[in-house]
Parts: structure tokens; sequence; C-alpha cells
């Protein structure tokens, strides 16, 4: 392999022991070996940043950050990714000697620099596999988070490995269908009110949709989209507001439907930069169309309520911890999560 990472102490009871304070990677890089003590927390996390940035980039660092609540990326002078050139910057937590990694992305290779701050300077560049970089970064990861048991470690790999699912950088496990993730961000306020804030993934093999979203709106919109499997449900249409007909003529090419056929709904979903899903009825599926994500996904009929009644029930859990009692829209907390509940039971008793 043209790319790998190695930590030491190999034994479960030697890296749990060294693990808080410091561990020794070992980088082979197009046969070059260069060998640092390494902080092992920073060292994890970076790793898991840089599986994050194969992924998708910067924004893949952004979402990473948002949805596992970690702010240090773009707050350290160390650690940064330049969005503007694709490329990040990270020491791994070097200590002795220091080395800092800049990795670059060029389509499905990675440009990565080196310095050691060894007595005389070593600086080096090498060109990888993006997707070798990816594998040895995640088997390394699982390696080290399946011994040390950290919890925070453990949620972050799990969201970087669902970003390089969703991107493609890793296949998905093959019984894998319609899922949808959602995360707590946080709040932002607005003059005297607060709202609440998830971050959500929408997919179907493929990324149908993913970002911040206002949970109330999600839910609701979720809740719509379970309605429309509904059997006895007579057929609708939804017209098209003017700001969508060019999205909407870019999904019609996508299915390769021309003329005056007209979506049973339209999802955004709630987000902050809405970007439309156009949902057609078609013999007991559930067509999803994303036009900003050229993608096209038939959907089951019964495989979109259970992942609604899922990602709808962890929208009231998050909204539950939420510690304020009135929602942005003059209703209370309570009442909001009555109405999101009462409906979702509807729809389940419905199903049953």
């Amino acid at each position: 392999m043209s790319f790998s990472i190695l930590f030491f102490p190999k034994d479960e009871e030697g890296l749990k022991a060294h693990f808080k304070y410091d561990i020794t990677l070992k980088f082979e890089i197009n046969g070059e070996v260069i060998k640092t003590l390494c902080s092992g927390r920073e060292a994890v996390f970076s790793a898991i940043y840089l599986l994050a940035f194969c992924s998708a980039s910067c924004e893949g660092i952004k979402e990473l950050e948002m949805r596992s609540g970690l702010c240090t990326t773009f707050l350290s002078d160390v650690e940064q990714c330049q969005s503007a050139k694709g490329k990040l910057v990270t020491d791994f937590g070097s200590i002795e000697p220091s080395v800092v990694f800049a990795f670059t992305k060029k389509s499905d290779k990675v440009r990565i620099e080196v310095l050691v701050d060894y007595e005389i300077e070593y600086y080096k560049t090498f060109e990888v596999s993006l997707s070798e970089v990816a594998k040895s970064v995640l088997e390394f990861l699982e390696s080290v988070v399946s011994i040390v048991g950290d919890d925070k470690l453990r949620r972050s790999l799990e969201i970087a490995k669902d970003i390089a699912t969703r991107e493609g950088l890793i296949a998905p496990s093959a019984e894998e269908g319609f899922k949808i993730t959602v995360d707590w961000v946080g709040e932002f306020k607005c003059g005297s009110k607060r709202m609440p804030l998830l971050y959500s993934g929408v997919r179907a093999r493929r990324v149908l949709f993913s970002g911040i979203v206002d949970p109330l709106s999600f839910a609701s919109e979720l809740i719509n989209l379970a309605l429309l499997t509904e059997e006895s449900r007579e057929e609708t249409s939804t017209p098209v507001p003017l700001a969508y007909r060019d999205w909407f003529r870019e999904a019609l090419a996508l299915i390769g439907t021309v003329g005056k056929k007209k979506p049973a709904m339209i999802l955004t979903l709630g987000s902050f930069d809405p970007r439309p899903i156009f949902v057609f009825r078609d013999s007991g599926e559930i067509l999803l169309v994303s036009p900003s994500r050229k993608t096209v996904a038939r959907v089951p009929a019964k495989d979109i309520v259970p992942a609604v009644s899922s990602a709808v029930l962890d929208v009231v859990g998050w909204l539950k911890k939420w510690d304020d009692t009135e929602y942005p829209v003059y209703i209370s907390k309570e009442k909001a999560i009555s109405m999101i509940t009462d409906e979702l039971e509807r729809i389940k008793q419905k199903k049953a």
C-alpha cells in the first residue's frame, strides 16, 4: 500500500496506558517512513478529520464539526482547512519531531506535503490515490478507537464514516436503503428568540440532502412524505413555484420525462439553504429527485414510514433536551413536540 498509518504500542493494554499521554505513529508514504511521537487523542481526531476531508473536502470537516459539537480545526493555527485551495493542514498532535502534513485533493489523487522539523529541515511531496488514503486512515481509526473505547472519538468516527459512505468513498452495506440521520448542532438567537438547529442527511444509496434544518419544519415535511405513501390517498400534484422552475426542468431531465408531469410534493426539509427534492408516486414506489445533487432514488413506499418514524423520534428527543420553553413560531416547545408525535402516531396506526 502506498499510504499507511501504524501505531505503537500495538497491544491493547499498552495502547490504553499510553493513549492519554502519547503514542508513536509511523507513516509510510510511497516507501518513505516518517515516525513521530504524538498526543494520542489529537492524532486520532486529526485522522478523523482527514477521512472527512477525503470524502467532502472542507465541507466534510465543517459538517463533522457541526454534527459532533467539536470546534477545533477552524480555531487553530496549525489545524487548518483551506476551502479555496482544497487543502487540509494538520500536525496529528506531533511532539517529537514536529511534523506538519498538508493534504490537497486533486480528483482521485491526494497530494501530500510533509514538513519535518529535524535538526536539518526535511520537506517532501508525494501523490497517492485518494481511495488508498481513505482506506488506510479508516483501518487505523477503527483499530485504535475499538481499543481505547472513547465515546467522543467513536461518535466522531461514526459521523466521518457516514459522510464517507454518503459521498461514495466507502461502499454502503448491502442492506442499507433509505436512511435519514439527525444530529444536534446547537441554536442561534434572533432578537429575543432562540431557535434550535439540527443537521440532517437523507440518502437512498446516494445522497439526496445534507444540511442544517429547522427541527419543526423538517419533521413536518417528513410526516407529509410518510402520508404520501398511504394507498388510499388520492393522486395529487403540487404546483411548482417560480423559484424552483429551473430545478424542476433539471429534475425532469434526470428522469427522462418531459411535458406536464407534476410532482406529488416538493421537499426542502426546513433547510436554511433550500434546494428542492421533487417527489413523485410511481407504482408502489416513491421517486425522489434531487437536481442539485444530480441524484434519482426509487424507494419502496413501505421503506418510507420506518425511516421517517426513526428520524422524527430523533427530532423529538433533541427538542426535549433543548432548554428553552418556547419555539420561535410562538408555540410552546411542548406543543410543538405534541403536534409532531400525535401526527406520527396516527400514521403508524394506519400502517398497523
